[in-house]
């Protein structure tokens, strides 16, 4: 199985953790917040390996 990218659902700190260090080890990686409230002020974000320095 070659993985290509990654997803996060939750960006909380554990969630993001996960996204920064699957990001950094050069994955496509996309973060999604689901908490309704987090949505409405925009804090969803998507991640990628060229992004991160």
């Amino acid at each position: 199985m070659n993985i290509r990218k990654v997803g996060v659902v939750g960006c909380g700190l554990m969630g993001a953790g996960i996204a920064q260090v699957a990001a950094q080890a050069g994955y496509d990686t996309i973060a999604h917040e689901l908490n309704e409230e987090l949505q409405r002020h925009d804090h969803r974000q998507t991640l990628s390996s060229e992004s991160i320095t």
